[in-house]
């Protein structure tokens, strides 16, 4: 085990609001793949509450801009569970749900091994993993940093 963990951001526009009738299937699903993540091997940690809640967005915050927030032990157990459990048919279908990303979705970075993440919207961690990524460019995600040495 790393002396690190892999920290995720993930936002995402919703096309409608979350009690609208074409998000039903995704917003039935929510608590069944949150507590598939928190059940992986590898997990660590997930936002929760008023910011990181699908039905408790921050006060300032667009209630159609749904966060996400977690940390995973590595690279690969992030990928396991995003690719290779049920979660993997929600990405599939994701364009039914949001709309389509004009700048990086997600971002990603090392944090130290320990306690969850003192993430805040003001926190340096949060500015370095909202990129603005012209809409001309392919990428969808962001690694704020190699995995570190030491």
């Amino acid at each position: 085990m790393s002396g690190h963990h892999l920290a995720q951001f993930n936002v995402a526009t919703l096309k409608a609001p979350l009690e609208a009738p074409e998000i039903t299937v995704f917003r039935e699903a929510l608590d069944e793949i949150n507590a598939l993540a928190e059940a992986q091997p590898g997990f660590i940690w997930r936002g929760d509450g008023e910011g990181f809640s699908s039905a408790t967005p921050a006060a300032d915050q667009d209630p159609l801009y749904l966060i996400n927030m977690s940390v995973w032990e590595s690279a690969e157990h992030l990928a396991a569970f995003a690719y290779r459990t049920e979660h993997r048919d929600y990405v599939r279908r994701r364009g039914e749900w949001f709309e389509a990303n004009v700048q990086a979705s997600f971002c990603l970075w090392w944090i130290p091994a320990g306690p969850s993440p003192a993430v805040t919207r003001g926190s340096p961690a949060w500015r370095t993993c909202t990129p603005t990524v012209p809409a001309t460019t392919p990428s969808t995600s962001r690694l704020a940093s190699p995995l570190p040495t030491s």
